[in-house]
């Protein structure tokens, strides 16, 4: 597995990678704007002091040695990473220090030496005089106070972005966690209706429960595919669907039509996985079925720039006025909670009263497949 740039910053594994990638790319374009950022706020405070002391007229100056102390601190950063690298065995607090201490001491001398070579050079190409000496041991121990201080700064930034990137990993946990059990909530729930509809047939209509059983095992079959799935292809969820409809129909038989309009090319998004069920069981219940009558349901799904869509329509009598419809069961209270945590705000769920009739859910979520034809 190629490891990024952006994971290199933080050193994981102690490896950089061969080539970049667009976001660790990115990445070390902030952390080396970071350093310009200090180089650039040192000069400007050099200038300042020789504007209140009245020295003025070494800005290149400033800008020179700044700019080139700034710039070629970069490499710390990575000389930090690699110092506070996961370990394969145990290592003491001492250890570490040790570490820490050896590795800024080496990285100071280089420091010193790279300055000592690449400032003359700059110095001359600015227009401005110096006096070129070999480095003496005092020029070394100029350099360690800054350097002690980019060191601090590094192993303050690399901490900090590591305890970042780890509540990050706990917060998705977390939320894996809760989608599970809500996934949970919702399969007894269904479960309970299923066995209930064939409990209600099994001494009327043995046949009839004979299907009804079969058509369960098949639907439960899907469910525990997907069990440890967050997303499906809109294609394995309307198949999941249509086992549903079908112990649907074996158990209300002409009284329930189900209409599926699915729009070609779109079945190859991804959803999250039995999303549609608990909608048109939600439509089943309170549609005209549960008065006895007659009932029709649709569910379109369609997709759109960068999202697909997914409706569930019934042409039942609709909630009454100010009805909470999400506090009225398990279905779509469920599938809001779902759809919050997996999304959050990139995502619309609307349940309503439809103009001319009926009651329909809609959805609109992140497309995470290719776009429809």
């Amino acid at each position: 597995m190629r490891v990024s740039w952006s994971q290199a910053l933080l050193w994981p594994g102690g490896k950089v990678p061969a080539r970049a990638e667009p976001g660790g790319a990115l990445a070390l374009a902030l952390l080396s704007s970071a350093f310009v950022a200090v180089g650039l706020a040192l000069f400007a405070y050099a200038v300042l002091q020789d504007a209140m002391s009245g020295h003025e007229g070494r800005a290149i100056s400033h800008f020179v040695k700044e700019m080139s102390g700034a710039v070629t601190a970069l490499p710390l950063w990575f000389v930090v990473a690699w110092v506070r690298r996961p370990r394969t065995t145990a290592t003491t607090s001492a250890w570490h220090g040790l570490e820490h201490a050896a590795a800024l001491a080496g990285y100071s001398v280089l420091h010193t030496l790279v300055l000592w070579a690449v400032r003359p050079p700059l110095f001359a190409l600015a227009g401005v005089q110096v006096t070129r000496h070999a480095p003496t041991l005092l020029d070394f121990a100029a350099q360690v106070p800054h350097d002690v201080l980019s060191y601090a700064a590094c192993l303050g930034g690399l901490y900090l972005l590591a305890s970042f990137q780890s509540l990050r990993e706990r917060e998705q946990r977390l939320a894996r966690a809760e989608l599970h059990a809500l996934r949970l909530k919702l399969r007894p729930h269904f479960l309970f209706n299923a066995l209930n509809a064939i409990s209600s047939t099994m001494y009327e209509d043995p046949a009839r429960a004979d299907t009804l059983l079969s058509q369960l095992a098949d639907l439960l079959r899907a469910s525990l595919r997907s069990v440890d799935t967050e997303d499906l292809s809109l294609r394995e969820e309307v198949v999941a669907l249509r086992q549903y409809c079908a112990l649907l129909t074996a158990r209300f038989g002409d009284l329930l039509v189900v209409e599926l309009d699915v729009q070609p090319g779109v079945e190859q998004q991804r959803v999250p996985s039995m999303i549609l069920q608990p909608l048109v069981e939600n439509a089943v219940h309170h549609g005209n079925l549960k008065d006895g009558k007659p009932g029709r349901i649709t569910v379109r799904a369609w997709g759109e720039p960068s999202a697909v869509c997914l409706e569930v329509w019934d042409d039942g009598a609709g909630a009454p006025a100010g009805k909470d419809v999400l506090a009225a069961g398990v279905g779509l209270s469920s599938t809001v909670d779902r759809l919050r945590h997996r999304f959050g705000d990139a995502h619309r769920f609307h349940a309503r009263n439809a103009e001319g009739g009926g009651f329909i859910v809609s959805l609109r979520l992140p497309a995470t497949g290719d776009s429809p034809p």
